[in-house]
């Protein structure tokens, strides 16, 4: 039989409440849970965002240091965009928020996708992909994806940085199509700190 092996795409884990000094990657973790539960229908500005956030430290989602770890600023950005505007005037069923997946590729498909990541698989062979995807705007004929990034990067490097991802997103992207038998048309990243968008091909 062929052989089978998986890979784990990145998914974010737990940060743990009461922390007092957070890191780069806990701080990073905080913003993607901020922006699982955040009613992007109610939150337009920064001080929306500010008493949401407050709301949910009040029924213990998160501490206070999860709570002050947390870029307003940026965050206002992507409310504020066309493209959290565009989100708002879909039915809410048609948003899905860490949407995980499990999808089988052939080592070929993976070889065309990624050069040399299936270089050591035979032409049977098969890998599993598992991840999760941060946003989907899953509608009937076509499909939004938006990965949230936290990294710290300037106008200068946001291509570059843009480009380390890309393999992470064309597998997401083919994962979906193949999971719901239509194209993802809108596939990109979006950096909290440069509050910008990279659309991904």
């Amino acid at each position: 039989p062929a052989r089978k092996e998986e890979l784990s795409l990145p998914h974010k884990s737990s940060t743990k409440a009461g922390v007092s000094q957070l890191s780069a990657a806990e701080r990073g973790t905080v913003h993607h849970e901020f922006l699982q539960v955040v009613d992007f229908s109610e939150t337009m500005t920064a001080l929306d965002l500010r008493n949401e956030a407050a709301r949910l430290e009040a029924v213990g989602v998160f501490s206070p240091e999860q709570v002050a770890a947390l870029d307003f600023a940026a965050l206002e950005k992507f409310c504020q965009s066309d493209y959290a505007a565009e989100m708002r005037s879909m039915p809410l069923e048609c948003i899905h928020r860490e949407m995980p997946f499990t999808a089988r590729f052939a080592a070929e498909e993976l070889r065309q996708l990624a050069g040399g990541v299936a270089e050591d698989f035979a032409a049977d062979e098969f890998v599993v992909v598992q991840g999760t995807v941060d946003l989907v705007v899953l509608q009937a004929r076509e499909i939004w994806l938006l990965d949230f990034k936290t990294d710290d990067v300037g106008e200068a490097d946001l291509l570059d940085k843009a480009k380390h991802y890309e393999l992470q997103l064309k597998l997401y992207a083919l994962a979906l199509e193949r999971i719901y038998n239509r194209p993802v048309t809108d596939c990109r990243l979006w950096f909290l700190t440069a509050g910008r968008s990279v659309k991904i091909k």
